[in-house]
């Protein structure tokens, strides 16, 4: 494992990279999908999950593995390893440019399909901040991070159920804190 995370590469200074998730992903304690169970045929804890990440989580990428498929990141809440394929690189003002869209949709439900071009892309939680584009029928079109072959920041338009957002932020009321915690049950 110690040559597989590449310790021996990693010098006095690190150059921070940055990316952003383009999928609902893991966060790992060491770069491996294997599961750390306290015994054989235990399935309710995997003591190598650290976290998970919705999709346009900003990330700063401080070490790769040697094969080049995980890299060590940094969210706001947690660090851990997270995969190549799940992540698109980009400048740090540009993950920033993002993020900050005054013009956003939330996601109100427990789980919320996204959808690029009508089939199923991915899922999110609620809460999920996305730049909103506008609204066809019941959906609204909003722009999420994906990846070209390179492994750089592409902004794509997809869809998602309008009934499963909000455009901007929800008030702060009880009402809309006990509605949200239903959406759970």
């Amino acid at each position: 494992m110690k040559n597989y995370i590449d310790l021996a590469n990693i010098s006095d200074s690190v150059e921070t990279r940055y990316a952003i998730t383009v999928h609902y992903t893991n966060q790992r304690i060491i770069p491996t999908e294997l599961a750390l169970l306290k015994k054989k045929g235990d399935i309710y804890f995997d003591r190598n999950q650290n976290s998970a990440l919705d999709i346009a989580t900003p990330l700063a990428i401080l070490h790769t593995s040697a094969d080049g498929k995980w890299h060590y990141a940094i969210g706001e809440f947690s660090s851990g390893w997270v995969r190549d394929i799940d992540i698109a690189f980009a400048e740090k003002k540009e993950i920033a440019n993002y993020i900050s869209s005054e013009n956003f949709i939330i996601t109100t439900r427990a789980k919320n399909s996204l959808l690029i071009a009508g089939k199923y892309y991915d899922t999110m939680r609620m809460g999920i901040r996305l730049p909103y584009i506008l609204t066809i029928d019941d959906m609204s079109m909003v722009l999420i991070p994906t990846r070209d072959e390179e492994g750089s920041l592409v902004l794509s338009n997809a869809t998602i159920k309008t009934t499963h957002t909000h455009k901007g932020y929800l008030a702060y009321t009880p009402r809309n804190i006990l509605t949200q915690a239903f959406e759970f049950l």
